[in-house]
């Protein structure tokens, strides 16, 4: 009797204890120190934002005189990353519009990626300011890191750093640590 009591017990422990199995974290080597905001899925006061995967797409860039003029999502063989933020603008302001995308790209059949350097200029990764200002357009991205991995829930956590070089010389910083769901 004591050794079916035993048994028993045994039993319920790894039950018990394979019930509450928790999903190592995942750790970047890329990292975001120095960096005033960290751009998610929770947007900031007054801005709708996503953070989106499309399966089977590419990014499609269009240049006029050897300047990247505009970039977009079409379909293809890749898995595209895309972030929007757009503000929320007030419809009586003639020029308060503003939005910002990151596009990058990386094979369809990969579960993480890691690049940095001429690796950002393969993944095809372009950053977009939209609004009335003397730097808004489409910039490729040559400088910083990003990196990702799906995730057992089918979304994929990616963390990075870029710098992007404006056409006055202006550098802008953008740091992301998000988790971006599948379309």
């Amino acid at each position: 009797m004591i050794r079916i009591l035993y048994l028993l017990a045994c039993i319920f422990t790894l039950i018990g204890s394979s019930c509450k199995t928790k999903v190592p974290p995942i750790h970047f080597s890329c990292h975001l120190e120095g960096a005033d905001l960290v751009l998610s899925e929770n947007c900031q006061k007054k801005m709708d934002c996503s953070f989106r995967v499309k399966k089977n797409h590419k990014i499609q860039s269009e240049y006029y005189n050897g300047t990247l003029n505009s970039a977009s999502v079409v379909p293809g063989d890749q898995l595209i990353f895309v972030m929007d933020r757009t503000y929320q603008d007030n419809p009586a302001n003639a020029d308060d519009e503003f939005s910002e995308k990151l596009f990058f790209s990386i094979p369809k059949d990969q579960t993480s990626f890691n690049m940095e350097g001429e690796a950002l200029e393969k993944a095809e990764m372009v950053f977009a300011t939209l609004a009335y200002s003397r730097d808004g357009g489409y910039y490729k991205v040559r400088e910083g890191c990003m990196e990702g991995k799906l995730k057992a829930d089918g979304q994929w956590l990616v963390q990075g750093k870029v710098t992007i070089t404006t056409r006055t010389n202006r550098r802008i910083v953008k740091a992301i640590h998000a988790n971006y769901r599948i379309d």
